[in-house]
């Protein structure tokens, strides 16, 4: 699978480089989609694309970053 042609496999079109930010902002929105509307699409027309949805913030949850900061103290045997 060459990163150039990502979203073309199956449907016969030839790949094009992203290699500006414009080209890939492009391709972003032909093959992406929004939850909602997903959901009335048919596992054809669903093909090649990818399925975003909401991020939702929880004050519950502990945040990554400080979490990670703590796994990597303990990886490197500090407290």
């Amino acid at each position: 699978k060459k990163s150039d042609s990502l979203g073309a496999e199956g449907s016969g079109i030839k790949g094009q480089k992203m290699d500006n930010t414009g080209i890939m902002i492009d391709w972003i929105k032909r093959n992406s989609l929004r939850i909602n509307q997903a959901k009335f699409m048919t596992e054809d027309e669903l093909l090649n694309k990818y399925i975003i949805g909401e991020f939702r913030y929880n004050p519950d949850k502990p945040e990554y970053s400080e979490e990670y900061e703590k796994i990597k103290k303990i990886a490197m045997g500090e407290k």
